[in-house]
């Protein structure tokens, strides 16, 4: 069996999504793929969690809840450092201690939550639907208007003809 990874002690304040709500919580210990989280009502185990202090995320499942206290796993590796510091730390001064790995690069969208990416999937959906309504229903019209002009000019050419 590993042995277990160092936890540093801390006591941060942070804020948490979940259920599409922001809530204050306390990072109580961290390691480089989770947390000792506290919160009155903590998240059921298997819940996805957000993590915000300053610019830095951290995407988390939760994988024990005890009382208040709760336990995390993040996807990725959690910069310690930045999280225990108490200013922000720019892209540019991330890369240069951590290579080109950093997620705050990344252009806004790759920040969207799961239900902000659902609702604009829907938007582009309905504006989708709407824009080929708007295009069969201009091409039923032209149809149907050539096909009432070809039937009412044929009575007026007969009747051209016999004049």
């Amino acid at each position: 069996m590993r042995p277990r990874e160092h936890r540093h002690l801390v006591r941060i304040k942070a804020r948490m999504l979940h259920n599409r709500a922001w809530t204050d919580i306390l990072i109580r210990n961290v390691s480089s793929r989770g947390m000792l989280l506290h919160h009155p009502k903590p998240p059921s185990r298997g819940n996805y969690v957000e993590v915000r202090r300053f610019s830095q995320v951290i995407i988390a499942r939760v994988v024990w809840s005890r009382g208040g206290d709760f336990g995390v796993r993040s996807q990725d590796i959690i910069d310690i450092e930045a999280l225990k510091s108490r200013r922000d730390i720019s892209p540019t001064e991330y890369n240069k201690k951590h290579g080109d790995a950093d997620r705050r690069v990344l252009p806004r969208e790759a920040f969207r939550t799961t239900d902000e990416k659902v609702a604009f999937s829907r938007l582009l959906g309905r504006a989708g639907q709407f824009f080929c309504l708007l295009f069969f229903g201009a091409a039923a019209a032209i149809f149907i208007a050539d096909t009432v002009r070809a039937v009412l000019l044929r009575p007026l050419a007969e009747i051209s003809s016999h004049l």
